[in-house]
Parts: structure tokens; C-alpha cells; sequence
């Protein structure tokens, strides 16, 4: 049995800020990370969640969404983030 673990926040920097300090998976772990809103989806992979979000945040081109769920079990690695994201994209 694997450790998965999934985290469900906010869209919102200051959140992701204090979400950031939780656990050190949180900045160094491959995981699969799904933006939400009523009306839109977006699904991602990535091995420094916090850095993709802020860098979704300053884009600005998620704009609308208003949540965030993260994936992260302790087997994952880049290719199995890879096959999961493309996966859930498949599927939604």
C-alpha cells in the first residue's frame, strides 16, 4: 500500500503561501494538480506544485478558477505524473 494523500484548497496566493509551509512535498514532489471552477478544468503535473500555481497565479490566464486539488502518493515519479495527467484529461 502506498501513502496518497489529496489536498483540496483554495485559488488563492495567500492560501497556497501558508498551504506552502504544511509539508515539504509540497515543493519538491511529482504530482498531478486539477484547477477548478463551476464551468472550467484545468489538469497539470509538475514536480514544484507551489511554483506552477504562482506562476498560473501571475500569468493570469486561469482566471475564473477558484480551486485546487493536489495529488501526491510517495510512488509517484514523472512519468507516472505524465500518464495521470494525460489520463484525467482524457477522461474529463
Amino acid at each position: 500500500m502506498t501513502n496518497f494523500r489529496i489536498d483540496r484548497l483554495p485559488y488563492d496566493s495567500r492560501r497556497l503561501a501558508v498551504w506552502a509551509d504544511s509539508d515539504p512535498k509540497n515543493l519538491n514532489w511529482p504530482v498531478v494538480y486539477i484547477l477548478r471552477s463551476e464551468d472550467q478544468i484545468y489538469v497539470g503535473e509538475t514536480t514544484n506544485v507551489v511554483r506552477r500555481l504562482q506562476q498560473h497565479m501571475s500569468e493570469g490566464k486561469k482566471t475564473g478558477l477558484t480551486h485546487v486539488t493536489v495529488l501526491f502518493d510517495d510512488s509517484y515519479n514523472k512519468s507516472a505524473c505524465l500518464d495521470l495527467e494525460s489520463s484525467l484529461i482524457s477522461h474529463l
